[in-house]
């Protein structure tokens, strides 16, 4: 029964001041190159001229030095917020706020990516615009 649940290794949220938001669920192995397809796809290196500060955390594969690389021939400025900080980055805030939707439900393995996409699409947008 087990093997027909989805593997998840990485889910990446987007998220723009203007309440733009994109989700990506990555296969149990994100590698570096489909990491930075999905910067790609974003579309964030066409917002370096706006005022953008690129907010993650300290996972392996957001601090890549190939991803550095990225980020910087891209022109994107790159937030450095100090570990478990999450008065200091919105992404903790949209992260903690879907975790404690999702403790009141029950989820069938199969649904978890569903469950985590429409949650993703119900932030409120207090945690997200003018932060």
């Amino acid at each position: 029964m087990f093997h027909d649940i989805p593997e998840i290794c990485y889910i990446l949220g987007c998220i723009f001041a203007n309440g733009r938001r994109v989700l990506h669920v990555c296969p149990k192995r994100c590698l570096y190159a489909t990491y930075l397809n999905i910067l790609e796809q974003s579309g964030i290196q066409k917002l370096k001229n706006e005022a953008l500060v690129f907010v993650d955390d300290n996972c392996p594969i957001n601090r890549a030095q190939i991803v550095g690389k990225w980020m910087q021939e891209n022109g994107i400025e790159r937030g450095n917020w100090p570990a478990y900080s999450p008065d200091f980055n919105p992404t903790e805030n949209v992260w903690a706020w879907m975790k404690q939707q999702m403790k009141s439900m029950v989820i069938a393995p199969e649904n978890l990516v569903k469950v985590v996409e429409d949650l993703f699409a119900k932030v409120p947008e207090s945690f997200i615009v003018g932060w």
